[in-house]
């Protein structure tokens, strides 16, 4: 993963995410109908604790293999939502999934050892989804959503994501997700290692289409009246905060993930990831993007707008689709057909807000100049002009890129590898030792066969 601002574009290997069975972003429809969860998975919420109450979740306790120790408790797994609209009780899907349970991981923490962080895909079920709902049963760091799976016609083994990064802050201002003027704002507590934390109470909901729209705008460009938390229009939020004492209720059978698995570890997926920026394509027709455009098309998923890749790969194609749709039509620079002509346009009009006002009024962005439309010659030597152009940019870029690992780098200047795994920090450690030699770890098997997805209803057909 490339250096990235907090709220924008980033990049990764695509290879280096995997997780058990279910998920590569080498698979197309992996790809873009999940999004990532970078969360602190060796943490605990409460210690000598044995009960603890949750609209859904059910609370879990135990000590480290051994005799005596800490008794730490967690939640058994963490609940997902799936909505249309801004309300968190009449769901389209509903999942949850396990955590990990490991305690003695928790110990190994608690005597000094690394916090160890997960980048967890989540899978969203329905195509009609526009809200994410996230209950804060884990520590949530950072959330990342599907943008392009291939960065560039010159660096195809990287992906793009946009990324609302909470780490950086210190606290974080939210409003309720109840749309009316007087929505209840409340100010959250962040660090760097917990991110947003534990937090029985509440529920975090996030627009999917929004943030990936807004945030495929370059950060200097993006209208100051709007924002992912405090827009100056109420109700155009793109991540509130929602009580976890709602329930949800969905006419689907609720679905639950296995078990556990640690394979997408955050410190793998750095040591595999490049320092490298990425430029814009030209104005000129490109078959990789337009390929790219009609497999995000075709999937029909209502989450994903189609504007992403088109303003992360060609910025100036995307500011003329921002600017002037129309035109953009006309144009039609990808020789798209119309039907996902149609839909691109629609995506453009829907984002138009998202541009800065005053560098709409300054831009020149408009594609040709009006006139007899092109015949089917000038069209075929328009293609073949931007395929060439796209061609010489792509060979001169990939003749002077090198792109090393962390790993190699670190190993390059210091001649070993280390200090990719963050280690703890000099804190007071707020746990209370319980004096039982009480119960052996329940362990929860972190590697073993059973990563299918599993369906189970509970108390019926609907979750109440």
């Amino acid at each position: 993963m490339a250096s990235y601002y907090p709220e924008g574009e980033c990049y990764f290997q695509r290879n280096s995410l995997r997780y058990s069975r279910t998920f590569t972003a080498e698979n197309t429809d992996h790809f873009y109908r999940h999004v990532l969860l970078e969360y602190y998975w060796n943490g605990w919420p409460a210690t000598g604790v044995q009960s603890r109450s949750h609209q859904r979740s059910h609370w879990r306790h135990g000590t480290p293999s051994g005799i005596g120790g800490t008794r730490f408790g967690d939640w058994d797994r963490f609940w997902v939502a799936e909505s249309r609209e801004r309300v968190p009780t009449q769901m389209l899907r509903i999942h949850n999934h396990a955590n990990s349970l490991n305690w003695n991981e928790c110990r190994d923490h608690q005597r000094g050892g690394p916090r160890k962080y997960i980048l967890r895909p989540v899978r969203i079920e329905s195509p009609e989804t526009q809200w994410l709902w996230i209950d804060a049963t884990i520590p949530l760091r950072a959330i990342y959503f599907p943008v392009s799976q291939k960065t560039d016609e010159a660096l195809q083994d990287l992906c793009t994501y946009v990324v609302i990064d909470f780490r950086h802050r210190n606290r974080l201002l939210l409003r309720s997700q109840a749309n009316s003027n007087f929505g209840h704002e409340l100010n959250f507590p962040v660090n760097s290692y917990n991110g947003l934390g534990w937090n029985d109470s509440v529920t975090w909901g996030f627009n999917i289409p929004n943030i990936i729209a807004y945030l495929s705008i370059p950060h200097k460009l993006r209208n100051p009246d709007y924002d992912l938390f405090m827009p100056k229009i109420r109700g155009e939020e793109m991540v509130v905060w929602a009580s976890a004492a709602t329930p949800w209720r969905s006419s689907s059978i609720i679905l639950q993930y296995g078990d556990f698995f640690r394979e997408m570890d955050f410190a793998d997926i750095i040591s595999a990831t490049f320092g490298v920026e990425v430029g814009w394509r030209p104005f000129k027709y490109s078959s990789f993007l337009q390929n790219l455009l009609v497999s995000v098309a075709q999937m029909a998923l209502g989450f994903v707008p189609v504007i992403g890749p088109i303003l992360s790969i060609a910025f100036g194609m995307g500011i003329q689709l921002l600017t002037d749709p129309d035109s953009f039509g006309r144009d039609n620079i990808l020789e798209l057909g119309i039907g996902i002509l149609e839909t691109v346009i629609e995506a453009g009009k829907r984002s138009q807000k998202y541009i800065a006002p005053d560098f709409l009024a300054q831009c020149r962005c408009g594609g040709q100049k009006r006139g007899a439309p092109l015949t089917d010659e000038q069209r075929e030597q328009r293609k073949k002009l931007g395929e060439e152009i796209n061609k010489r940019l792509t060979e001169g870029f990939k003749a002077k890129v090198v792109l090393r690992s962390l790993l190699e780098q670190e190993k390059l200047r210091n001649g070993r590898m280390e200090g990719i795994v963050e280690e703890v920090q000099n804190e007071a450690t707020e746990t209370t030792q319980d004096e039982e030699t009480g119960e052996e770890a329940e362990e929860k098997p972190e590697a073993d066969e059973s990563g299918k997805k599993q369906e189970t209803e509970e108390n019926g057909d609907k979750h109440e």
